[in-house]
């Protein structure tokens, strides 16, 4: 299925693929352990803090973050809302009251965001932290080979395309404006740990990527050549993949 331009935004996507999505992290639940505990690295939340993830997916992140704080999800999928339980919102006006947050986590996801709706995220998470509360991004690079996976093996093979507005090192400069302090821009490159199956571990990339019209062993060549699709020590099947972070606190 095509979507047209307009459409292409997180919500409009995930309500199509977002049960495949879960599925695929139901599958192998540590498969991106890296990516989620470096978007916590220097972050030290004391009990009875607040924090908002969004959007939140299928509830992933809360399984890293310390019990004692109170974690919020927030999706504008309601395909998503469904899988975690979670109320819907767009980006330009989040139902949170004025600095409630010690922190707001986005991951991944503002690649399917209009320049517009980033925008107006921006100035609602500055609306929703605390004073010193931090605005902690991770998404891709647009000159990593993440980013031609994405925008080239994915759009081709995936019915619905992909389309993302990756991110750059000055990215986090032009996020922060006037009224965030950047505290952190970090380009970081890790592994995704995969299943010890080799048709488990190319199905969980299909599954999470919505690759519907490419057969397993075309999947397995460009996994081999362009992310370093390798067996580990533990025989697992891993893949390097990276992502920027960018923590932007507000004074």
């Amino acid at each position: 299925m095509n979507l047209g331009k307009q459409e292409k935004e997180y919500g409009s996507i995930f309500d199509l693929r977002g049960k495949w999505y879960h599925q695929s992290m139901m599958k192998i639940p540590d498969a991106r352990d890296e990516e989620f505990k470096l978007l916590l690295k220097g972050i030290s939340l004391k009990p009875v803090e607040a924090v908002l993830d969004f959007p939140s997916g299928g509830g992933y992140l809360k399984h890293y973050l310390p019990k004692s704080i109170k974690t919020y999800e927030l999706e504008t999928s309601k395909a998503f809302a469904r899988i975690s339980r979670c109320k819907i919102s767009d980006w330009s006006s989040i139902p949170f009251s004025n600095e409630k947050f010690n922190a707001i986590f986005c991951c991944a996801s503002l690649h399917h965001v209009s320049k517009a709706n980033r925008k107006n995220f921006l100035s609602e998470a500055y609306r929703i932290l605390k004073p010193g509360g931090i605005l902690c991004i991770a998404d891709i690079d647009k000159n990593e080979p993440v980013a031609l996976f994405l925008n080239g093996f994915v759009n081709r093979y995936n019915s619905m395309g992909h389309d993302g507005d990756f991110l750059y090192s000055k990215s986090a400069s032009e996020f922060a404006g006037k009224k965030f302090k950047v505290i952190r821009n970090e380009l970081c490159r890790y592994h995704w740990y995969l299943h010890k199956n080799i048709l488990a571990s190319l199905s969980f990339i299909k599954l999470m990527f919505g690759i519907d019209k490419v057969d397993y062993k075309s999947l397995e060549t460009y996994l081999e050549k362009n992310l370093n699709l390798i067996r580990n020590e533990n025989k697992r099947w891993i893949i390097n993949w990276s992502l920027r972070y960018i923590f932007l606190q507000k004074p």
